[in-house]
């Protein structure tokens, strides 16, 4: 009776999986519902750490590290795998991140640079994760430390999209130790 309740939960989560797997390709993911393109937009009124015709910086609106900004296109993407992200617009997002972390990151946090991989996302907006971390997040008792864990690890590797012309490969060590 166990055996046959687990295997059913197995299942049940595996087709969960799926079904969110193949609602998330089958999803346009309109932009009119979109609050990173409200906020691009200043429909939003949310503070710009950067902004230029292409891409805005702001502040996460949940962070999971003590800096955390997100950089988004002002054009509505729905994720890393669409068919209008270029390797330009990936290499000045990741630029834009790294600037960001060395103007601000004054108290040697750690940095996690990656972007959200369906469907491991909550929001249907390209953007890329820009966070530089302290050691209460880094803490193996924080919830936010696996989290971002997973998050980087579930992170798509942009080297795909973009091999010899990017001005970093993820999962590269970019991190400064605590």
């Amino acid at each position: 009776m166990i055996i046959k309740t687990i295997l059913i939960l197995v299942w049940v989560s595996i087709i969960y999986f799926i079904l969110s797997v193949g609602g998330d390709i089958l999803d346009r993911a309109p932009a009119e519902n979109c609050d990173y393109c409200a906020i691009a937009n200043n429909t939003i009124p949310k503070r710009k750490f950067y902004e230029s015709e292409e891409i805005v910086a702001f502040n996460a609106p949940e962070p999971s590290c003590k800096r955390h900004y997100l950089i988004t296109p002002i054009e509505h993407i729905k994720n890393v795998h669409s068919s209008e992200v270029t390797c330009e617009l990936i290499n000045s997002m990741q630029k834009v991140c790294l600037d960001l972390l060395e103007n601000h990151n004054r108290e040697n946090l750690k940095n996690r640079i990656f972007f959200d991989n369906p469907p491991f996302y909550n929001v249907k907006h390209l953007h890329l994760n820009c966070m530089g971390c302290d050691k209460s997040d880094e803490s193996p008792f924080s919830f936010r430390f696996y989290s971002n864990i997973f998050s980087e690890l579930a992170s798509p590797d942009t080297t795909q999209k973009c091999q010899d012309s990017s001005v970093f490969t993820n999962n590269t060590n970019t991190n400064k130790d605590l």
